[in-house]
């Protein structure tokens, strides 16, 4: 049975720093291939109100319907090869992005992250509730 739900979790140094979910119907084209990284090590990146997260994974043009973005959604872009955190509102110009899920706990956190700090990435099908 396929998962519609993923978690993600975000680490540094052995400490859990956040919790995301991800969902199949927000991302239909990408979920899978995010389920294939399981776990890897990268660098953050800070751009327009943005915590950029690369991935070993090839991504793909989505569809979406979400246009504006809110503090704590985790997005897609395809273009740079990452997810991404929205950590401050701003208007999203010079990159497509597509809404993948939120962050449950712990967006503080991520905010104070530096650019070039070293995370965890861990992601995880889930079945039920999270």
């Amino acid at each position: 049975m396929n998962a519609d739900r993923a978690l993600l979790l975000i680490e540094q140094r052995g400490s859990a720093l956040a919790k995301a979910v991800l969902r199949r119907e927000l991302i239909p084209f990408n979920f899978d291939s995010l389920l294939k990284v399981r776990t890897t090590i990268t660098r953050t990146s800070i751009s327009k109100g943005l915590l950029l997260l690369s991935l070993p994974a090839k991504l793909r043009q989505e569809h979406s319907l979400y246009r504006v973005f809110s503090r704590g959604d985790v997005l897609v872009v395809h273009q740079l090869n990452c997810i991404a955190v929205v950590i401050e509102q701003q208007p999203l110009e010079s990159v497509e992005a597509y809404k993948a899920g939120e962050v449950l706990e712990g967006l503080d956190n991520l905010t104070e992250l530096p650019s070039g700090a070293t995370v965890t990435l861990r992601i995880m099908p889930v079945e039920g509730t999270i």
